[in-house]
């Protein structure tokens, strides 16, 4: 049986599996390079609008500015090893970036991110 493409939908002329190995060889030479960072959307209380939780979003700083499909390239990462190095990279910035907030300015913000399950 042949799958073909949804309307609309390309298909990509590489095949998945060189597609998911390509992708956690650019992940690890991402974290290799420093070039992974995590941005913080920040959720208000209603009543003052005080920041009471930043939640964390992984970014990938690329060299050449070209756009990442970040959820294909996490979606690789959940199948191999190298989640756990991205993992570990995550949770160190954000636990440093949050003891610094809260050492400042904002004493009671609590920081959510997101784990691979």
């Amino acid at each position: 049986m042949t799958v073909r493409p949804a309307a609309g939908e390309r298909r990509s002329p590489v095949p998945r599996h060189v597609r998911k190995r390509e992708s956690v060889r650019r992940l690890k030479e991402a974290l290799a390079q420093d070039r992974l960072t995590l941005l913080y959307q920040p959720i208000f209380r209603a009543r003052d609008r005080e920041p009471m939780t930043a939640e964390a979003l992984l970014r990938w700083r690329r060299p050449d500015e070209e756009a990442d499909d970040l959820g294909e390239l996490l979606a690789a990462a959940e199948r191999s090893p190298v989640i756990f190095a991205l993992e570990v990279w995550a949770m160190r910035a954000c636990f440093r970036d949050a003891a610094a907030w809260q050492r400042g300015a904002l004493p009671d913000l609590r920081v959510n991110l997101n784990l691979s399950a």
